[in-house]
């Protein structure tokens, strides 16, 4: 079982109900973020089944609908789940608390990101160009440890911005035991989080956030739960 998540800012909301017309122009708007969760159920490595869900509110909410989802797709069935997210810390929260024996993988675009503003503060522009490449292969070779070790040698004696070069060491370290990535490949894993990326722009971004669209809450969820229901084939 695959299950990746993420979040992405909704369209803008109105809190107020029943205000019509021009009126309803003049109210404030708000973003709210949606969760989006996508679970793939495979076998050898074929995909079986697929839900996609979303889930506007607070975080605690969220956390819910995913436990209810897993368990619903079979997640206590399950052989092997692995748990595939960005770096932020609720997202492994949600891992610690929802699929404990999973293996988290942290999303290989999103480490890359790093990587390179991380090689962005290089002091010679050349040298982080050479770097970035380097350690871009190391890790997709599984040549973890001494990508560690090269990236901190590289903060004493070639960074120009220690500060900053230093916050993307700690996303590095926080997430050190999730980036595995050449063990995770041969085991037939996924590394990047397209899956869930690709949703939340169908989902979300590609219904809701029209130029100059603003939804009223009820409206929102009720079209969100639509969309929902015909991607995953439960449209009565």
């Amino acid at each position: 079982m695959i299950v990746q998540i993420d979040g992405t800012m909704s369209p803008q909301i109105q809190e107020k109900e029943g205000i019509k017309g021009r009126e309803s122009l003049k109210l404030p708007t708000e973003y709210k973020e949606c969760n989006v969760i996508v679970i793939e159920k495979r076998n050898n490595n074929k995909v079986i089944d697929k839900h996609v869900g979303a889930h506007y509110g607070p975080r605690i909410g969220f956390e819910e609908y995913v436990r209810k989802t897993g368990i619903r797709m079979g997640q206590l069935k399950a052989n092997e789940v692995v748990f595939l997210a960005d770096g932020a810390k609720h997202n492994w929260d949600i891992q610690c608390t929802n699929f404990p024996d999973s293996t988290g993988i942290l999303d290989f675009y999103h480490a890359t990101e790093h990587l390179s503003l991380f090689c962005d503060t290089f002091t010679e522009k050349k040298q982080g160009d050479v770097a970035y490449k380097k350690w871009y292969k190391m890790l997709l070779e599984g040549e973890k440890l001494q990508f560690f070790n090269e990236i901190k040698i590289a903060l004493d004696s070639k960074i120009s911005n220690r500060s900053e070069a230093q916050k993307h060491i700690n996303y590095f370290e926080n997430n050190k035991n999730r980036m595995d990535y050449y063990e995770y490949k041969n085991k037939g894993y996924p590394i990047g989080s397209g899956m869930v990326e690709g949703a939340c722009k169908y989902i979300v971004g590609k219904k809701f956030k029209g130029s100059g669209m603003r939804w009223k809450k009820a409206d929102n969820k009720a079209i969100l739960d639509l969309r929902l229901a015909i991607l995953n084939e439960r449209l009565e």
